[in-house]
């Protein structure tokens, strides 16, 4: 199947909401804020985007928690390698 065609078996509104969640999903993945997020997507509260989208708020939050760990790993192993 083409894009063509499954988005001729879809509702417009169906295509749409699914670009909705694509593009919310990149700007959180990139570290962009929950106000910027809401904001973008048109939601009058933060809560409304924050409760959708909390699965991949979490998974940002673990990613950057692994950044900063990485960052300050200071273990012998990692002196070795420097």
């Amino acid at each position: 199947m083409t894009f063509l065609s499954i988005t001729a078996r879809l509702s417009i509104e169906r295509v749409f909401i699914a670009f909705g969640h694509f593009y919310a999903s990149a700007l959180i993945n990139e570290g962009v804020d929950a106000a910027a997020v809401s904001g973008a997507l048109g939601h009058s509260v933060i809560s409304t985007t924050t409760s959708i989208y909390c699965h991949v708020f979490q998974q940002a939050q673990a990613k950057a928690g692994d950044a900063i760990a990485s960052v300050l790993d200071f273990s012998s192993k990692k002196k070795k390698g420097a």
